[in-house]
């Protein structure tokens, strides 16, 4: 029979229980932080739809309120004004500089204004004095207009101005004869600049970005401007590759290398497409902060803890090897060694004892002395034993005799 010491089980279950418990705070952390990236993303994109819906209204608004004077100047024009000396000339002019008038500012009025040229691409009209012949013949949104390829309006490539070099897009409008011959085409130059002075206004963080490209995915503007990449076409931008008429995407960016979130959208039924975009480092800025403010402190937590387990489990060894020590010392002491409850019922008795009531083993001694009745010869004597286990919890110089198998006492 084995001594009774303290389950070394309960000591391996809290071990357990501890590092369960290490374990799911430090699972609950990373889900914690995990969520609130999630949101911040999720907000980041609301916030990016928001100001390209903004973007969108404002490009639209402007191209709309453009194509609406190029239709009307179109809509006062004779055929005969489209041929050369025409006879209204001054009648003409003055309705361009009263049209002009009512262009929005983002229209180069003093480089051009609104302007009319007739088949051949010479200019006929336009609504700014002292403004010298030219001929457009050459220019591709001319073409376009010629060749029939651009039915409504027409928005072409971004181009820079001489001698400002100021960069510009034209609005333009096809004119025919009465029998549906090309006639000329009515247009304006749009300058850029001006787009990129709405978008300044606009807060997207300090690494945010704010365009608009054309259906090439030509960049006419920006804020923060990138003079170096004005004008040029991006063939594999996300845009063409999603196919769609808006979205969001996350992408680093060629120009600066900066990852950012993109929503884009098309501009009504244009040939545009407006950009808004907030980069990785802004919005996720504060989770960074809790990552490293929480994520360390819960690092810190878990380190300690691993570390008082790693006490425990130093004690529960100690513990072990000591008990073994206690153990072969009890087992193998020269007295009579026994552990019992307060009716007598023993949990565990050495040889030396069992070899006191004659036995030859432990087992043969439970056999024969199992029961306290049969291990004191006086019963009186065994209900004192008991009363002094149950109210003092310890007993000294108790002094019994026992009543042998054979009948002897000792």
């Amino acid at each position: 029979m084995r001594l009774r010491f303290p389950n070394p089980f309960s000591f391996g279950m809290v071990n357990a229980a501890g590092l369960v418990g290490v374990l799911g705070f430090a699972l609950l952390m990373a889900v914690s932080l995990w969520q609130e990236r999630e949101q911040r993303i999720a907000h980041a994109q609301v916030e990016t739809e928001n100001i390209s819906l903004v973007l969108e209204g404002h490009a639209q608004a402007t191209v709309d309120k453009i194509d609406l004077i190029l239709t009307d100047v179109l809509g006062r024009l004779h055929a005969e004004d489209l041929h050369a000396a025409p006879a209204r000339h001054a009648e003409i002019r003055a309705m361009l500089k009263e049209k002009a008038a009512n262009l929005p500012e983002t229209v180069a009025v003093e480089i051009g204004g609104i302007a009319v040229f007739d088949a051949n691409g010479d200019s006929l009209y336009d609504s700014v004095d002292a403004q010298p012949p030219i001929n457009i013949a050459d220019r591709e949104y001319f073409r376009a207009h010629r060749e029939g390829r651009s039915r409504g309006l027409a928005i072409s490539a971004p181009i820079q101005i001489r001698p400002s070099g100021a960069w510009a897009i034209t609005l333009s409008r096809r004119a025919n004869f009465s029998d549906g011959r090309f006639a000329g085409i009515v247009k304006v130059f749009v300058e850029l600049a001006e787009f990129e002075n709405f978008y300044r206004t606009l807060n997207l963080g300090r690494h945010g970005a704010v365009a608009l490209r054309d259906a090439e995915m030509r960049l006419l503007a920006r804020h923060p401007s990138l003079p170096a990449n004005q004008g040029q076409a991006l063939e594999a931008h996300p845009i063409l590759a999603k196919g769609n008429e808006r979205g969001v995407y996350i992408e680093a960016s060629p120009a600066d290398g900066v990852k950012r979130l993109y929503s884009f959208r098309r501009v009504g039924n244009y040939p545009l497409y407006v950009l808004a975009a907030i980069a990785e480092q802004d919005y996720l800025e504060e989770w960074r902060k809790h990552l490293f403010w929480y994520g360390g402190a819960g690092l810190v937590i878990v380190l300690l803890s691993l570390k008082l387990m790693q006490v425990a489990r130093y004690g529960l060894l100690k513990w072990r090897s000591n008990e073994r020590k206690y153990r072969y010392i009890v087992e193998n002491a020269p007295i009579g060694v026994f552990q019992c409850d307060a009716l007598g019922k023993h949990f565990f008795t050495n040889s030396t004892l069992a070899r006191q009531f004659d036995c030859d083993s432990v087992d043969d001694f439970l056999a024969k002395y199992g029961t306290p009745e049969r291990r004191f010869a006086d019963p009186a004597k065994l209900a004192e034993f008991s009363d002094l286990l149950r109210n003092q919890k310890e007993v000294r110089e108790f002094e019994a005799r026992a009543q042998l198998d054979d009948g002897t006492v000792k």
